[in-house]
């Protein structure tokens, strides 16, 4: 009786020795990759949701940042719209003709510069480009270039007229400014005379196309050049 329940005990801690062997090979072989299955899930999960989180930041940003480049062009357009876009002898000579006939002052000689470049300007530009994720555009850099020329002018006026042609130049609608003005009196008529330094300034670099000026009274296409 004893021999027996000796051999069922050995059955017994024969079979608890192997369910706990078959337990520690299920653990190791079946639950531990599952559990480590589980944290590369979670761990990639978290690094989709960082990534998407991240993107949608470099969207809000791109628009953020292409708004502040388009405000900024808009501004720096609204600027260069002040200056013309380009000068020449005959706008030069059309400018001078416009203030003795708007002004009233006499400008009897007038003489040019050549266009020097004054400064250049780095104007950002976005460009979208297909294909990419979240940051799809790339900045590029057009140069726009400011030149100046001098017109040199020489005037009789009176004193009115004087202050006239000054605020002509001031509110002109294409930016210049004057360099130097010397004047003389002739205290038997009042009148002043003296000479006239303008800087005259334009841009080049833009989608703006430089358009010659109007002169009116020109006749074209007579068989005869000395008719009357």
């Amino acid at each position: 009786m004893e021999k027996k329940m000796g051999g069922e005990i050995k059955k017994f801690l024969l079979m608890l020795v192997l369910v706990v062997l078959l337990a520690g090979l299920a653990v190791f072989y079946l639950y531990l990759p599952l559990v480590r299955q589980r944290d590369a899930m979670i761990e990639e999960n978290v690094n989709l949701n960082g990534r998407s989180i991240t993107l949608q930041n470099m969207v809000r940003d791109k628009e953020i940042f292409k708004e502040g480049i388009n405000a900024s062009r808009t501004k720096m357009g609204e600027a260069f719209n002040r200056y013309g876009v380009g000068n020449t002898p005959e706008k030069s000579i059309m400018l001078v003709k416009r203030m003795e006939t708007e002004v009233g002052v006499k400008m009897p000689s007038v003489s040019f510069s050549s266009p020097s470049l004054f400064t250049s300007i780095q104007v950002p530009v976005i460009e979208d480009i297909e294909g990419t994720e979240g940051d799809n555009y790339n900045v590029t850099y057009a140069s726009i270039d400011i030149l100046t020329e001098t017109l040199t002018v020489s005037y009789s006026c009176n004193y009115e007229q004087l202050k006239k042609l000054i605020d002509f130049i001031n509110v002109y609608p294409e930016r210049m400014n004057i360099e130097s003005i010397s004047i003389s009196y002739d205290s038997e008529t009042s009148d002043l005379s003296g000479s006239l330094v303008l800087n005259l300034f334009a841009v080049t670099g833009t989608d703006r196309v430089y358009e010659e000026p109007k002169i009116d009274d020109i006749r074209l296409g007579e068989d005869n050049i000395f008719a009357q």
